[in-house]
């Protein structure tokens, strides 16, 4: 994305837990980023913040590529090894299919 920074962007994505587990309270969390804060209270869902002083995108919903890709980067073992890692600061999440995005 245009105007990120690689070495300080971030991604938050809210991985759990669910509500719809057996005796799981649901998870929610708030980011805050230049000057703004987004709740986050669905699984599933992440914002991205290009720098420290840019207001959150999102919430989005992250797809089922986003988020193989995102399991590889993490070196989580359920990722699919098929998904080769794309720097997420090459292209604009928000218009190459790899996330999609929910506005509020």
């Amino acid at each position: 994305m245009e105007g990120a920074d690689a070495d300080s962007a971030s991604l938050i994505l809210l991985r759990g837990p669910a509500a719809s587990r057996p005796g799981e309270i649901g998870g929610a969390i708030d980011v805050t980023a230049g000057g703004r804060t987004v709740p986050v209270e669905t699984i599933g869902y992440a914002v991205f913040v290009p720098t420290p002083d840019h207001a959150p995108i999102g919430p989005f919903l992250l797809s089922d590529e986003g988020l193989a890709q995102l399991a590889v980067l993490l070196g989580d073992p359920r990722g699919s090894l098929a998904v080769q890692p794309q720097d997420p600061l090459a292209a604009d999440p928000l218009t190459t299919g790899t996330f999609d995005f929910v506005d509020y």
